[in-house]
Parts: structure tokens; C-alpha cells; sequence
């Protein structure tokens, strides 16, 4: 009796695999936008790899309220990471670790944080990633949801 529940255990978890593997190379469907672009549900699509990213130009401008002074700030300061600004969560992140970092160090209490970013995707002309105008640290993120600062691929404005 031991022996056949064990057996059922661990059928369902087989099953249960395999279950996954069939489901993850679509997962994409179930995030809005062009999934290579949007990043939407990067990590658990089978075609994450598939594409070469390339940075053409990327501006980080942080603005003090209290002072109205621009800070432009140079992101390998913070991270060393390259995977950061073509990635919409991470780009949220990114804002809220350098707004607290700054508050932390030079008690800038009241801060903005924007973002410019031109890519490559998979060698094709370079294109802006990111609404420039858009305070990232104002904007939600949700893996289910469309990310409204990220602009669409020109395949998908056509």
C-alpha cells in the first residue's frame, strides 16, 4: 500500500514536470506586448536567449525637487550589471535602489529618476526603449500587466 502511494507521489510530480515544460515556451502569451521587447516574462520563456542585445545610449538623470538641480549619474556606480536597462522590472529596481541610496548618503528626500535608453535588438537599427518624460519611480510594475513607459518595438507600432 506504502509502494503504490509513493508511486502515485511521484507520478504526479512527473507529470506535473512535464506539465511545465509544455506550457513555458507560451508563457509569453499570457504578458502583454512582444515578449523579446517588453521583457514582460523574460526568465521563463524558452526563447530568452535567442536575442543579442546591444546599448546604443543610456542616460540616467536623477532630479532633486528641493534644489531643482539635475544629477546625471552614471549607472556603473551602482551596478555593474549590463542586463538592467532593457528590462522593465529592473529598470523599477534600479530607481528604487539609487532613490535610496541617495537618500541615504546625501539626504535627497524629494528625487525623480529618469531614464533614456536607445538598443539594438538582434542587430537592427537602434530605437528608444523607454519614455524619457516618465518618472520611473512613480510607475507600477506587474508581470501581468502592460508596462506603459515602455515603448513599442516598430514591428509592433506598424
Amino acid at each position: 500500500m506504502r509502494q503504490l502511494r509513493k508511486w502515485k507521489i511521484t507520478t504526479f510530480f512527473i507529470c506535473l514536470h512535464f506539465a511545465l515544460q509544455l506550457f513555458l515556451p507560451y508563457s509569453h502569451g499570457i504578458t502583454k506586448g512582444y515578449n523579446t521587447w517588453t521583457e514582460g516574462s523574460y526568465g521563463y520563456s524558452w526563447d530568452m536567449m535567442v536575442h543579442n542585445w546591444r546599448p546604443i545610449h543610456i542616460k540616467t538623470v536623477l532630479y532633486d525637487n528641493s534644489t531643482g538641480k539635475a544629477h546625471f549619474l552614471n549607472p556603473e556606480q551602482f551596478t555593474t550589471s549590463t542586463r538592467w536597462y532593457h528590462q522593465a522590472d529592473m529598470v523599477v529596481q534600479f530607481a528604487h535602489c539609487v532613490r535610496d541610496r541617495v537618500r541615504e548618503e546625501f539626504g535627497m528626500k524629494n528625487v525623480e529618476f529618469y531614464i533614456d535608453v536607445w538598443m539594438s535588438l538582434n542587430g537592427r537599427f537602434a530605437q528608444r526603449m523607454y519614455d524619457p518624460t516618465i518618472n520611473i519611480l512613480e510607475q507600477p510594475w506587474s508581470p501581468f500587466s502592460g508596462v506603459p513607459w515602455v515603448l513599442p518595438s516598430v514591428n509592433q507600432s506598424q
